[in-house]
C-alpha cells in the first residue's frame, strides 16, 4: 500500500470514529431520560393526616425526586421520612431514599424533597410507599411513566 492510500484510509477511519461518537451521543440523549412528564399530585387523607406527593424528577440518569407535603392537626409528625419511605417499580426493583431535604421531624406541617437514586432502565410505573412505621397509616402513590 502506498503512502497516499494509507493516509486516505486513516482519514476515513478517523471520520467513521467521529461519526460513531456523534451518533452515540445523539442516541444517548434520546434514551430513557424520564424527566417527570406526569407530575400529577397524588393525595391521601387517612386518619386526619393528609399526604400529598408530586414527582419532580423521574429519571434513569439522575436522582429521582418527589416533593412531599404532610399536614395534620391530630398527631405530631415525628418520623424520619427517608427511613419510612421506599420506591418500587413495575419490574420489582426497590429503591431506598438517599436523603430527605425538608422540614425536621416535628410539628403538624412538613414538606420537602425526598431524593432517590436514578431508576433502572425499562420501567413503566413507580409506586411511592410510606410505611406505617411513620406512625400514620401506610400510604401508596403510583404513577405511570411510560
Amino acid at each position: 500500500m502506498n503512502k497516499g492510500a494509507l493516509t486516505i484510509a486513516i482519514i476515513c477511519i478517523a471520520f467513521l470514529l467521529v461519526l460513531g461518537v456523534i451518533g452515540y451521543a445523539v442516541y444517548s440523549s434520546f434514551q430513557l431520560e424520564k424527566k417527570s412528564e406526569n407530575s400529577e399530585t397524588k393525595s391521601s387523607d387517612i386518619n386526619s393526616v393528609i399526604v400529598d406527593a408530586v414527582p419532580k424528577v423521574i429519571s434513569t440518569k439522575e436522582n429521582t425526586i418527589f416533593y412531599l407535603v404532610f399536614n395534620t392537626h391530630s398527631v405530631a409528625l415525628e418520623f424520619d421520612v427517608a427511613k419510612v419511605t421506599t420506591l418500587k417499580d413495575n419490574l420489582g426493583n426497590t429503591y431506598t431514599p438517599i436523603k430527605w431535604d425538608g422540614s425536621p421531624a416535628e410539628g403538624h406541617h412538613r414538606s420537602g424533597d425526598l431524593i432517590f437514586p436514578p431508576l433502572k432502565e425499562g420501567i413503566s410505573s413507580v409506586k411511592l410507599i410510606i410505611s406505617e412505621d411513620a406512625g400514620i397509616s401506610q400510604r401508596e402513590f403510583e404513577w405511570d411513566i411510560s
